[in-house]
């Protein structure tokens, strides 16, 4: 008899769609059974928990991409030509490099990380940006970064014909940018061309993760020697160009913060 009484229930709970014990309330428990409510302090400590799980992991990924990043560029400049792995370390960094030109996270402190140089030079707005958007080419892997003495790197992010050119420099680690603006103004067929060039971040992009970290410490105050490295790379590329060029005036950075603006006839 109870065999046959157990077979009946079986039945019934198949049919009706209870399950064995009761039946089943709409949230999805049993009739008469309470689930305990979860603890908020267990709660917050599972939380916190996984955060720190999380930075622990992004900081281990940052140091292994540190120390195989050193690795490979000491490589690269020990022998003075193109590794295994390079292209797919190219596609990584300038990948990041994108994202970081983005957002500039070191806009905040441009009083020391950047120049603004002014110059004159000869030739039409279209010929001049014509001039400097084939910078990549003559300045890339060629141009020594005359701080570390290492290879510095050039691409070309933006070209607007006679308006703007806009370039990114990795010094090799940490990204730098340069925009020179061309506008009509000069003299005897020149023009006028502002260049600003400023640091992007305060990590070097070539670590993993850089771009975004650098967004997060975009409060964390830097410099570049002042502007030095700025001066240089602007300065460094109407050399390059060739273009007949006269410097009108450069903005000095000082270590409060602030800048100063310096005039000269020539260059």
């Amino acid at each position: 008899m109870r065999l046959k009484a157990v077979g009946s229930e079986r039945e019934r709970n198949r049919t009706t769609g209870e399950a064995p014990g009761g039946p089943i309330r709409s949230g999805g428990s049993r009739a008469g059974v309470r689930r305990s409510p979860r603890s908020p302090r267990r709660s917050a400590f599972s939380s916190l928990s996984s955060l720190l799980l999380l930075a622990a992991a992004a900081a281990c990924l940052c140091l292994f991409g540190f120390a195989a990043s050193e690795a490979f560029l000491a490589g690269r400049e020990q022998g003075g030509k193109k590794m295994k792995g390079d292209g797919v370390y190219d596609t990584f960094v300038w990948g990041q490099c994108r994202l970081q030109s983005l957002v500039e996270p070191g806009r905040l402190w441009r009083g020391s990380n950047a120049r603004t140089t002014l110059f004159e030079v000869t030739g039409s707005p279209q010929e001049v940006t014509e001039a400097l958007a084939h910078l990549p080419a003559k300045l890339d892997r060629t141009l020594v970064n005359k701080f570390t003495k290492n290879k510095m790197r050039w691409k070309l992010e933006s070209h607007s014909g006679g308006k703007a050119v806009t370039l990114l420099v990795l010094t090799p680690k940490w990204l730098d940018k340069v925009t020179f603006t061309v506008a009509h103004g000069g003299s005897d067929g020149r023009c006028v061309v502002r260049a600003f060039a400023r640091s992007t971040g305060f990590l070097p992009v070539v670590w993993p993760l850089s771009w975004l970290l650098n967004i997060c410490l975009f409060w964390v105050p830097f410099t570049d020697a002042l502007g030095e490295m700025s001066w240089f790379i602007s300065n460094e590329a109407l050399k390059a160009s060739q273009l007949d060029h006269t410097f009108l005036e450069t903005n000095r950075p000082r270590k409060n913060g602030s800048s100063s603006t310096t005039h000269q006839s020539n260059l």
